[in-house]
């Protein structure tokens, strides 16, 4: 908390130059401190033995107290510090073996007995010893025969001493740099000399000032270790052109020294800047918004590249000598066709997306798809097109390498490498021998199924060869469709139905659950929509009809396991899936908390429109100060204690009516579901994405049966706001799976193809389950029995096999390869990269393929790594929730433009006015340049945040947002109402969303404190959104890459390709020390805002009366006021001016007595109403002001014979018959007509406005007699007892504008 307040304070801005100085100066001083902190965080503190440690800490404060952090010096002492730490060890240089100089590991060090006590390797040990006899083969000294040469338990200790110390100083070096380039409160940025050193320790590893800063992991390549990796990237991003300049200087130097000959260390150093420069373009290209100025980088990287790659004699001898233009311009073409992968993906396969753009981002993908051709057909080097097929079927698939292969624009440079790329792959035999063997006799035969003797064959078989029967049966289905130009998805699973049910060799429990008694297994009139395919789509679609079959045969066959009931009770449409909680649907929130609020007064209702709201207290609902729910539908009682007729009590609805339960299928619709992984209760992202494959796999198998009462069964349990049509079943599930497959491809970070085998797998494993006990209900329900089952089969079956995917996908592709024609195993090894590459030229290792480090990949690798037992709880929930919390950094912003915007439109603007757009409201009401500018930037904010987060909010309680807000895309072209935070309306958007940012912060801070021990709320530091710091949110977006860099470990080895792995503990505990610690805890109070008409509520007016005493104004004052407002336009101007007012004196506490024109000076809105008005009113006024201004404009426009009363019901402007108007004009008579017409217009303005269709019957007289006793409102005199009863709330329009009439007809008897 003090390291924020501190950070907070450090961040202002100086008013003179004065205070300008005095915060440099603190600055550079924090800096200091900072680097003490590092030092006795990462060196000291983890290693109690280093000798002298606190000597170190005073004397490196000795070393940094008078230097720049902006200068390299503070590196050099920095290295210097580390030198002396290193030099106190017992041991103070790296293990290396006397005669190769390799680097040791400890357990393989040969330790020799003699004076100097030598080192050696096993090989060059082994190797002396064998011509030189028992001598060292350094000083030739004679030792003992014996047969254990290993370093003794004390030299090992010291060693890894020494490593581990090391290791600690490294990331002290690391976090200095860091600190230096990325401190929020930096006194001065680096300069040259500083990033110039960097450069030095990247290229020069044999300077003697810091050959042992790197620690050496004996996994990896010591000559590339991560760190030099992290500050190559720094360097790039700070001076690209220098960065370059200096490696060309160093290669000149190797080359000069060594020639041109390469050894490893530089080859490993080539594949290292090639990596970094290529992760420096991808890092540029991802911070740009516009798609067009993406697009335009990577063309123009691609025609750089060309000329260099087009020309035969410049690429061979840049081959001999890779200089840093032939790095830069390799990195220029992975870049780009990594890229271009992505596009033509995108935009190619799914040509609808393409249609939408417009001309000129039509132009820029042709010259992209042109470049991309150059550079392929015309370039020297094979490797760019391998490289761009990897990409494309490593990150997608097959199937959409071969749609592109069959598109005219691909066809000649792209169909070589396709043709026939995945037609012929067989996904099933992975299964085993049990299905190539009958594959080979009922599908690559040409002779017909013998059914005789297939049902001699499988009689005695066990389980699995019927198993393999049925996918065997399907592929030969599926294979004799093949052909077909169109094709009808749903007609091979019935094909496979007809099939089950003739084919007399497969056991009848099987064929019995395959062909659902009662459907049709005849392809005749179709009761379903079916799926169907183009062409060039079929491969995909089959790989999922494939994963259809095997898991709806599996269940079939496990039927008795009672692990899998819940799939064998939808495969069978069983009685009770309507009532059953189905497998990682959601849970209903609201569910939940109306049981925590069980055995106490308070109820839930809902409004007309569906929308829950909550009674506290008695529980009975009254009319009170809220009487709309947000989507301005009434709410609330209509009377004390007596509810609306269209609001009904949850606890009253029938349990199928009440939209709680969450039974049965309750997903979003396939569109809008989140394409990113999300864990459900306990289940983690993988186990929710392979549930849910399984779960929507026998739901199509069911909607695929053509059978019309089943799928009708099948459509009862899909809960939608909008019931499912039955021909749509089929459909709806087959999205869902696509989803379902899009979800798993990103959690598990692979493609579409190797996806697909993974689920194959993991449903060939489970096809023989172990009995496990069951102690719940398998019928599920329950959430509980739900949650119990989930566990459980989680636990039994989906945790063992997602310890290591690798493995599994990598055994299915060598049982692929093995399956394939030599054509396309060539491919399989090209693309997958299985073959050894024997070359020793670079070239070929430039182009391997290399999973990029992401924070998506960090996730992925954790959560496949089981060797992990620490405690992650807050790493494991950032990487859960780190595409949401990204969105914390525009908080700030967004509160500052809530804030904005309350004070331009609280009580100022009409609902009419925020319909324009917030670009067009800017432009037009703000009218310095800098201030529109400030206010575009936190609206991009705005949405860029709700864009992002916008499908979480979908689940707040504590302020709902309609289904229909949540599908919008956010942009300044919306209108204004979205950014103005309300409580209703659009204006739900920007409260909610501010709601859900501070709790997403609130949330992450509880648990990260119950990490940090921080128990006792006096430690706990709150802040209000009033009062937040930009130093206060947890912003991570620029620097989490380099933090997941700095503890990342891969090896770039030529010929090894990339390996990653991280250090976990290490990353948790430098996230929570560099975006967590010191943060607050916030407390959300947004300023709603009011439009004007918002004040002409009882309410408020009620709150005025309260506060500030009112009268009326005298006769002749009022007759004053009329008199000078004249026009229309002005007496509109003043009701404006005046609706403002009064929107903020229900606030205020000034005395009845202010004069109107002072407080109207308050508000900076002097000058606006006329004198007359300004200088005859007070506050105490002001209702009074309010009712004349109103009433005679609405008099002017009922005289001039139109609607004085728009905004109210038609339910309420039923016209009077001559009977009625006879008996009015008796009793009009008594009254004083301008009370009578003031008083009665407050009443239809603020009460009758707000009433539904259903109280128009209601009796006039008793309901303005019920608003005045509840509002203590001063009554019409003598209205009881005078004003006739018969007359209803539907004629009270109509009486006000008779009464308006009657008033002039008598004022014009009067003057004659």
């Amino acid at each position: 908390s003090n390291k924020s307040t501190v950070e907070s304070l450090l961040n202002l801005v100086g008013h003179d130059e004065r205070s300008e100085t005095i915060l440099i100066e603190s600055r550079k001083m924090w800096q200091k401190i900072q680097a003490m902190d590092l030092l006795a965080e990462h060196v000291i503190t983890p290693d109690s033995d280093i000798p002298t440690k606190y000597v170190n800490l005073s004397k490196y404060f000795g070393l940094i107290k008078k230097i720049n952090f902006s200068e390299k010096k503070i590196l050099q002492q920095t290295l210097r510090m580390i030198q002396a730490i290193l030099k106190t060890l017992p041991v103070t240089t790296q293990p290396k073996c006397e005669l190769c100089k390799r680097v040791l590991k400890v357990l393989e060090i040969q330790y020799i007995p003699c004076a100097k006590n030598h080192i050696y390797c096993p090989a060059c040990f082994q190797n002396s010893f064998e011509s030189r006899g028992y001598r060292c083969p350094n000083c030739t000294t004679p030792i003992p025969r014996q047969k254990d040469f290993t370093v003794p338990d004390t030299k090992r200790k010291e060693y890894e001493l020494f490593k581990e110390v090391q290791r600690h100083c490294l990331d002290f070096f690391m976090e200095t740099v860091s600190q230096c380039c990325f401190s929020p409160i930096g006194a001065d940025k680096p300069n040259d000399d500083f990033f110039k050193f960097l450069l030095e320790i990247v290229t020069d590893t044999q300077n003697s000032d810091y050959i042992d800063l790197f620690p050496i992991d004996e996994e990896y390549t010591h000559s590339c270790p991560i760190a030099r990796s992290v500050l190559l990237q720094l360097l790039l991003e700070y001076n690209p052109q220098e960065v370059k300049t200096k490696l060309q200087s160093y290669q000149d130097y190797i080359k000069k020294t060594h020639g041109n000959e390469y050894v490893v260390d530089d080859q490993e150093l080539t594949l290292l800047c090639i990596k970094c420069l290529e992760d420096r373009l991808h890092k540029k290209n991802a911070q740009l918004l516009e798609f067009d100025e993406k697009l335009n980088i990577v063309i123009e990287c691609m025609k750089k590249s060309e000329s260099i790659l087009t020309d035969g004699e410049l690429v061979r001898k840049y081959e001999e000598t890779i200089p840093v233009e032939y790095m830069d311009c390799i990195a220029q073409v992975r870049f780009g066709l990594c890229y271009a992968a992505k596009i033509f993906f995108e935009f190619y396969c799914f040509e609808e997306k393409q249609e939408a753009l417009s001309r000129a981002t039509k132009e820029n993908l042709e010259k992209l798809r042109d470049i991309t051709q150059k550079v392929i057909e015309r370039g020297i080097l094979k490797e760019p097109l391998d490289f761009l097929i990897k990409q494309i079927v490593r990150q997608y698939g097959f199937p959409y390498l071969d749609k592109l292969g069959q598109l005219p624009e691909f066809t000649g440079w792209l169909v070589p490498k396709t043709k026939g790329g995945s037609q012929d792959i067989d996904t099933f035999v992975i299964v085993g021998e049990d299905y190539t063997s009958l594959r080979a006799k009922w599908v690559l035969s040409p002779v017909p199924i013998n059914h005789t003797e297939a049902e001699e064959e499988l009689k005695a078989s066990p389980v699995s060869k019927h198993i393999a029967a049925v996918l065997t049966l399907f592929r030969r289905i599926s294979t004799q469709s093949s052909q077909k130009a169109a094709h009808n998805g749903q007609n091979e699973l019935l094909g496979l139905r007809k099939e089950c049910h003739i084919f007399s060799g497969i056991k009848e429990n099987i064929k019995k659950s395959l062909t659902t008694e009662g459907s049709q297994v005849t392809e005749g009139s179709q009761i379903m929509e079916t799926v169907r395919f183009s062409p060039w789509e079929r491969n995909a679609e089959k790989s999922l009809a494939a994963i259809v079959v095997h898991f709806a045969t599996v269940v079939a066959t496990v039927s008795d396991n009672k692990m899998f009931t819940p799939f064998f009770k939808i495969l069978t449409c069983s009685d009770g899936i309507e009532n059953m909680y189905w497998p990682t649907m959601p849970d209903n929130i609201l569910d939940i908390v109306i049981a925590a609020t069980a055995g106490t007064t308070d109820t839930w209702w809902k409004c007309p429109n569906g929308h829950d709201y909550f009674v506290k207290n008695c529980g009975r609902p009254v009319v009170g100060e809220v009487q709309k729910c947000f989507c301005g539908a009434p709410i609330g009682g209509k009377a004390t204690h007596v509810a609306r007729e269209d609001n009904i009590k949850v606890a009253d609805k029938p349990l199928k009516e009440k939209g709680l339960t969450k039974q049965g299928h309750c997903l979003e619709l396939p569109r809008e579901r989140s394409s990113v992984p999300s864990p459900q209760r306990e289940l983690s992202r993988i186990s929710n994405c392979l549930m849910r494959i399984l779960l929507h796999s026998v739901c199509i198998w069911v909607a695929s049966s053509n059978d019309k009462d089943i799928c009708e069964r099948l459509a009862s349990v899909i809960v939608q706001d909008k019931p499912v049509a039955v021909e749509d079943v089929l459909q709806y599930f087959w999205q869902n799976l696509e989803r379902d497959f899009q979800v798993l491809s990103r959690a598990t970070q692979q493609s579409f193809d190797d996806c697909t085998l993974l689920v194959h797998t993991f449903i060939h494993k489970i096809a023989d389950p172990m009995e496990v006990k069951i102690e719940t209900d398998t019928n599920l329900p329950t959430r509980q029995a739900r949650e119990q089952w989930e566990r459980l089969f989680d636990e039994t079956f989906i945790q063992p096999f997602t310890q290591d995917l690798n493995t599994p996908i990598e055994d299915a592709r060598r049982k692929i390869v093995d399956d394939c024609n030599q054509d396309h195993r060539a491919l399989f090894q090209m693309i997958y990269e299985t073959a050894s590459i024997e070359s020793t030229n670079i070239t070929p290792h430039l182009w391997i393929y290399r999973p990029q480090i992401t924070i998506e990949h960090v996730a992925q690798s954790l959560e496949k790594d089981t060797s992990v037992t620490a405690d992650l709880s807050v790493l494991r929930e950032f990487l859960k929730n780190v595409n949401l919390l990204v969105s914390l950094q525009y908080l700030p912003d967004i509160v500052r433009l809530q804030r904005n915007l309350y004070e331009m439109c609280h009580h100022r603007i009409d609902q009419n006015e925020a319909k324009s757009t917030f670009k067009d409201f800017v432009q037009n009401h703000v009218t310095k340049a800098h201030q529109r500018e400030k206010m575009m930037k936190w609206a991009d904010s705005f949405c860029s945040a709700w864009n992002t987060v916008k499908q979480e909010i979908a689940t707040l309680v504590i302020v709902p947002v309609p289904a229909e807000y949540i599908s919008i895309q956010m942009t300044v072209n919306q209108p204004l109402a979205f950014f103005i935070p309300m409580r209703r309306n659009e204006g739900i958007c920007s409260t909610a969303l501010t709601h859900y940012l501070a709790m997403l912060q609130n949330n992450f801070i509880e648990l990260s404190w119950k990490k940090l021990h921080v128990g006792s709320m006096r430690t706990k530091h709150h802040v209000s959104l009033e009062k937040l710091q930009d130093g206060q949110i947890i912003d991570f977006e620029h620097q989490i890459s380099h933090v997941v860099f700095s503890h990342c470990k891969y090896s770039l080895k030529a010929g090894r390709g990339a390996d990653v792995s991280y250090d976990f503990t290490a990353l948790e505990k430098h996230i929570l020390d560099r975006f967590v610690r010191g943060k607050p805890f916030m407390t959300c109070n947004v300023h709603l805002m009011s439009y004007r008409s918002d004040v002409l509520q009882a309410q408020t007016f009620n709150k005025i009366r309260k506060s500030i005493q009112q009268t009326p104004i005298p006769q002749k004052d009022k007759n004053i006021i009329l008199q000078e407002i004249q026009d229309k336009q002005g007496l509109q101007h003043c009701i404006d001016i005046v609706n403002v007012a009064l929107g903020f004196v229900q606030y205020s506490s000034w005395k009845h007595t202010a004069m109107l024109d002072r407080y109207m000076t308050s508000l900076k809105m002097q000058g606006l109403l006329p004198n007359s008005i300004q200088q005859q009113c007070q506050l105490t006024h002001i209702i009074s002001l309010w009712r004349i201004l109103n009433v005679e404009q609405a008099r002017r426009i009922a005289i001039g014979k139109e609607d004085p009363f728009p905004d109210v019901g038609q339910a309420f402007k039923k016209p009077l018959d001559e009977e009625e108007i006879t008996k009015l004009n008796i009793e009009l008579g008594p009254y004083d007509m301008d009370q009578f017409l003031e008083f009665f217009y407050e009443f239809i303005v603020t009460q009758v406005k707000n009433r539904t269709e259903i109280e128009a019957e209601d009796c006039l007289v008793d309901a303005y007699l019920d608003v005045c006793d509840y509002f203590e409102v001063e009554k019409i005199p003598s209205f009881a007892e005078r004003f006739p009863p018969q007359f209803s709330l539907e004629h009270v329009t109509a009486i006000w504008k008779h009464a308006v009439s009657y008033q002039q007809e008598q004022k014009n008897n009067q003057e004659v």
